[in-house]
């Protein structure tokens, strides 16, 4: 493996995975802080064509459920159209192509255990759509390709824009936190994650879809608790149900992950007190 392009480099998984590349490849990163917008694709298309990258690493789209319901096209062609443009690309440029989805194509209405690959895909967010659109047109059209699907991510971060994020905010600001009792995923440290995938790309597994998520499930409430636990933040914490809260769109339930492709990760507490002790020293100030 040689060159590597990182797209959304600045952004919490682009960064993980750039430094987990960077070890030991030439890792070449852009993304919007840095004047890069990934959804012109002419510019996007022509960057390609110059930089003749081995590896793309995409880790750009338009994340989150309120986002994707407020801007649908937006959301379409950042999740779907740009997963598309770069499929095409790879197949025409002889590319690897990294792609990545979220748990969130799923219903969340299992009711027993955690989903894998082989799992009915069921969208009930425009969110979750577009990135399950993402997802099949990279299985259609890219040849040599991975689509690893996440859940929710704990790591480093500048802009503070995602769950964990917002409420570490609001618990530093002495804010009660309230969060849900009854949403439950796999919460997982973004540094175990990208190591993973980087293992993953190295050791030349098939191409394919893979779950990467660090192991067991926990409630929204129980992850905040464990890491405010982790981070000394004495912040009141509330239990709620997700009805309590207003979204435009149907909510997920339930959408731990599981791989019948690749080992477990470490259990989520385990990681998040790693994430949380990588926190309490100078990268805290990410947040």
């Amino acid at each position: 493996m040689g060159r590597v392009l990182v797209l959304g480099h600045t952004g919490k998984l682009g960064r993980a995975l750039a430094r987990a590349f960077g070890a030991g490849h030439e890792v070449h990163g852009c993304s919007r802080s840095t004047g890069f917008d990934a959804g012109d694709f002419a510019a996007l298309r022509a960057l390609l064509q110059r930089l003749a990258p081995e590896v793309v690493v995409n880790a750009a789209a338009l994340n989150g459920r309120a986002p994707c319901d407020a801007d649908p096209a937006l959301a379409y062609r950042m999740n779907s159209l740009l997963p598309r443009l770069l499929a095409q690309c790879s197949a025409s440029m002889g590319f690897l192509l990294l792609h990545f989805s979220t748990d969130m194509v799923f219903e969340g209405a299992k009711g027993k255990g955690p989903y894998g690959e082989a799992d009915e895909v069921v969208p009930i967010s425009t969110y979750g759509l577009t990135k399950f659109g993402g997802d099949c047109y990279v299985r259609a059209e890219a040849e040599r390709y991975y689509v690893f699907r996440l859940s929710m991510l704990a790591g480093e971060s500048r802009r503070g824009e995602q769950f964990i994020d917002r409420m570490i905010t609001r618990a530093r600001a002495g804010e009660t936190v309230r969060v849900a009792h009854d949403v439950a995923c796999s919460p997982s440290y973004v540094e175990d994650v990208a190591r993973e995938i980087l293992r993953v790309v190295e050791q030349g597994f098939p191409a394919g879809l893979y779950h990467v998520a660090n192991a067991g499930q926990a409630t929204l409430h129980e992850l905040m608790r464990e890491i405010l636990d982790g981070l000394d933040l004495k912040a009141p914490l509330e239990s709620r149900s997700q009805q309590e809260f207003p979204f435009p769109s149907r909510h997920d339930r339930s959408t731990p992950l599981c791989s019948g492709k690749l080992e477990p990760l470490r259990d989520w507490r385990e990681a998040i007190r790693d994430y949380c002790r990588s926190q309490r020293g100078p990268a805290a100030a990410a947040i």
